[in-house]
């Protein structure tokens, strides 16, 4: 399959993307940045050459994910977390779903990158109250069972009835 051919020569930028929380929009997000990947072990034998034989199918992790927001869009969000069911008042334990789509509906030919993390939980958060910064951040830590990116994923889905 060949690479994209960028209509109009316009790549997908910071405009082309939106996130949702639980499929809702939330447009106060300025970044999210996320990396997943599969710890897998080397296994080795006596071949005499020192070579592995192979490796371990691996345990996948999530092993960064965070969710950048305007100070007043991350309130609404624990808000609105902190309400839902059944972990009334917290916000921690409440799972939720983040989804980041990029697209240009108005370019032909260019194809949406979509991202979904199906179940997610916040788990650390950091925010600063400083002179000299325009607007105020809260940066939040994300928990996450697995990422899927366009129908993709690192790790194997298990199969049905074995």
């Amino acid at each position: 399959m060949p690479d994209v051919i960028r209509v109009n020569n316009q790549p997908y930028n910071w405009n082309s993307s939106l996130t949702k929380f639980d499929n809702q929009a939330w447009p106060g997000v300025v970044g999210i940045t996320f990396s997943d990947a599969l710890e897998v072990k080397e296994v080795y034998s006596q071949t005499q050459n020192g070579r592995p034989i192979g490796a371990t199918s691996g345990k996948y992790k999530v092993d960064n994910f965070t969710v950048k927001m305007l100070r007043d869009s991350a309130d609404a969000l624990t808000t609105y977390l902190a309400a839902k069911p059944p972990f009334i008042g917290s916000y921690g334990r409440t799972e939720f779903s983040v989804n980041l789509t990029v697209s240009e509906p108005l370019l032909p030919g260019a194809f949406p990158i979509v991202m979904t993390a199906g179940v997610c939980r916040i788990i650390g958060e950091s925010s600063a109250t400083e002179e000299g910064s325009d607007e105020l951040f809260t940066e939040f830590k994300l928990w996450c069972k697995g990422i899927v990116k366009n129908g993709k994923t690192l790790y194997a889905n298990k199969l049905p009835g074995i």
